[in-house]
Order: structure tokens, then C-alpha cells, then sequence
């Protein structure tokens, strides 16, 4: 090949990647778009990341718990999200509100960190569904569990003192042989739960705005 055919194809190459760049520049995405617009365009391996963060943190957290357990959760995680959503005058966001409820049954009894990434998993797989933003509904997750997991856990541990002080786990007989542990009173569990999950949704939506550079 020739010298002016090597610098032909130089040329043709630099013109290709100027006419790309220029087609970015009249597009005016900014980085939090893009993301958006990625997102958009592979929601299936975005929601298999969320899942697998999801289950890594059922995974750390020990297992799940019961059912009735779980559903309890669930409906303190909608309840939450949705009164937050009807509160703030936004418009309903299904997805987050289902979410909510996944979630918010997957990490009842669970700690700080599974419960950091069940929820941040959650957060990653809603974005996949409502075509949103995830690393602000991520930080969201993250900053809202940081906040209000501890303070959940403050209000369940003081109503306890007051409506379990002297719980120990009894076991009673169901028949047939068989006993089933006596359980404690629910009210400072749902309390507490219901508290952070208040909290949550309004520290996360906080911080969701903030990277996404709205009020």
C-alpha cells in the first residue's frame, strides 16, 4: 500500500471519529442520560444484576424468613413507599412500588448488610422496569438503609423494653407430639420496620434527587 493511500485512509478514519463526536455533541445527553439510556437499551442483563444482588444478600442474611414473616415485610415496604409517593404529590410509580414489596420482604430479620444489598439490588432490578437512572436510585437504597435501618432497630428495641421485657422463648404443645416456639408480641417488630422503612423512602428519595441533580 502507498503512502497516499495510507494517508487517504487516515484521513477517511479521523473524518469517521470527528462525525461521531459531533453527533454526540448535538445530541446534549448528559452522563446521567446516558446511563439512562443504556439502561433502556439492556434491561434484561440490568435486572439479572439486581437479581443476583438481591439473592447474595438472602444468601448472607442467612436465609429468608417465614411467610408470614415475609408478608408482614412486604406489606410495611409498599405501605411505606406508596404513602411516601402520595405524600410528596409525585406521580405513582408502580415499579418502585412493587419493589418496595420484594424487597421489603426478602430482608425481614435480616442485618445491616444483607439488608443494604437487598435493597440496592432491588433498586438496580426497578431500574431495569421503570427505565430509570440506577446509580441514583442505587445511592438512593444505599443512603436510605444506612439512615434508617438503625433507627428502625431503635424504636423496635425500645418498644420491646416496653412490650416484651421479659420474653423468653417458650415452647407449647400443638398435638401430636409436637411444640411450636410462643411468640413474642409483633407490634415492636411491624413498629420499628414501618419506621424505617418510612424513613427509607424519604432519605433515599433525597438522596435519588441529588444525583439526578433535581429538588
Amino acid at each position: 500500500m502507498t503512502k497516499k493511500h495510507l494517508v487517504a485512509r487516515s484521513i477517511a478514519s479521523n473524518q469517521s471519529a470527528y462525525n461521531a463526536g459531533q453527533s454526540q455533541i448535538g445530541s446534549g445527553q448528559t452522563y446521567n442520560e446516558l446511563v439512562t439510556n443504556n439502561v433502556k437499551n439492556n434491561p434484561v442483563s440490568t435486572a439479572i444484576a439486581g437479581a443476583g444482588m438481591v439473592t447474595l444478600g438472602a444468601v448472607t442474611g442467612g436465609g429468608l424468613a417465614t411467610l408470614g414473616m415475609m408478608g408482614a415485610g412486604s406489606a410495611i415496604g409498599m405501605g411505606a413507599n406508596g404513602g411516601v409517593q402520595i405524600y410528596n404529590g409525585q406521580p405513582f410509580d408502580w415499579a418502585s412500588f412493587g419493589m418496595a414489596g420484594l424487597t421489603g420482604g426478602v430482608s425481614t430479620g435480616m442485618g445491616f448488610v444483607p439488608a443494604l444489598l437487598i435493597n440496592a439490588g432491588g433498586a438496580l432490578a426497578g431500574s431495569a422496569i421503570g427505565g430509570q437512572n440506577p446509580n441514583a436510585l442505587m445511592a438512593g437504597a444505599a443512603v436510605g438503609t444506612a439512615i434508617g435501618y438503625p433507627i428502625g432497630t431503635k424504636i423496635e428495641g425500645s418498644l420491646n423494653n416496653v412490650l416484651n421485657p421479659w420474653y423468653r422463648q417458650e415452647w407449647k404443645e400443638i398435638g401430636m407430639g409436637m411444640s411450636v416456639p410462643v411468640p413474642k408480641n409483633p407490634v415492636p417488630s411491624w413498629s420499628g420496620a414501618t419506621g424505617a422503612g418510612v424513613i427509607q423512602e424519604l432519605g433515599g428519595g433525597a438522596a435519588q434527587n441529588k444525583v439526578n441533580g433535581t429538588k
